[in-house]
């Protein structure tokens, strides 16, 4: 068989999550694994039959336990398997919006934006010199995961992997 196979995957009921429910890595590649179903269903994907057995385009994505800061733009965390074990330490590039480096000292929107450390900056209405800190929020703590994408060019040199938009800048 030539050229492109359709593939439609099989989605399953997943119990959605109450306020109490502990994120356990079994729950978390659970919905991650119905999560790239849906991806797949939906991404354009170049499939093709080699002879030896279909090959498919996919998403690579993991679950990664916080270790401490990197550079301005990234993160030390250890990759966590599906038994809650941990592995060997990888950088991971923040999420673009959350960088420094694009940042620091600039004025975009009529807002200027100084860091004094790497998860706290202090954001300037410029025409009203109106000053606010803010803070990623929810912090990244050793004790929370969080999912992190290999994406390939994540523009820093060496690093495939960028964190998931799960945070965001809020004001203390």
């Amino acid at each position: 068989m030539n050229g492109p196979v359709n593939i439609t995957p099989t989605l399953e009921a997943l119990r959605p999550y109450s306020r109490n429910d502990p994120l356990t890595a079994k729950r978390f590649n659970d919905h991650l694994g119905q999560t790239n179903k849906l991806t797949s269903a939906t991404m354009p994907q170049q499939v093709t039959e080699n002879g030896t057995g279909v090959s498919v385009a996919s998403i690579a994505t993991g679950l990664f336990s916080f270790q401490g800061p990197g550079d301005p733009d990234t993160i030390m965390a250890r990759r966590v398997d599906a038994d809650g074990g941990v592995g060997d330490e990888v950088t991971i590039a923040l999420p673009y919006g959350l960088r420094q480096t694009p940042f620091d000292g600039q004025t975009i929107g009529g807002f200027r934006y100084a860091y004094s450390v790497w998860f706290q900056r202090i954001s300037t209405q410029v025409s009203f010199f109106n000053q606010e800190t803010q803070r990623i929020t929810p912090r990244y703590l050793s004790e929370v995961w969080f999912r992190a994408w290999m994406v390939g060019n994540t523009g820093i040199s060496g690093v495939p992997w960028e964190a998931d938009y799960d945070r965001h800048w809020a004001k203390l």
